[in-house]
C-alpha cells in the first residue's frame, strides 16, 4: 500500500466512524434522518451519506451536526480522530 492509499484509507475509517457515532447519537435523540437533518441544516441525503461512511464532510457541517446534538466536535470526535 502506497501512502496516497493509506491516506485514503485512513479517511474512510475515520469517515466511517464519524458517520457511525452521528447515527447512534440521533437515534437516541429518537429522531429520524429526515428530522435531524432539516434541524441541522443539513440534506437527508447528505446526512445518509454521512452516517453510512459514505461522504466526507465539511468542518462547517460537523460543527452544524456536532451543535445540534448539543456536544462539541471535541466530544463528537473523540477516540476517533
Amino acid at each position: 500500500m502506497n501512502n496516497d492509499q493509506e491516506v485514503q484509507y485512513v479517511r474512510q475509517r475515520i469517515c466511517q466512524a464519524v458517520g457511525r457515532r452521528i447515527s447512534e447519537l440521533r437515534q437516541k435523540q429518537g429522531l429520524t434522518q429526515a428530522q435531524f437533518a432539516d434541524q441541522s441544516h443539513t440534506s437527508a441525503d447528505e446526512l445518509a451519506a454521512i452516517e453510512r461512511g459514505e461522504a466526507e464532510f465539511t468542518m462547517s457541517t460537523l460543527l452544524a451536526i456536532a451543535e445540534r446534538l448539543n456536544i462539541t466536535v471535541h466530544q463528537l470526535l473523540k477516540g476517533i480522530a
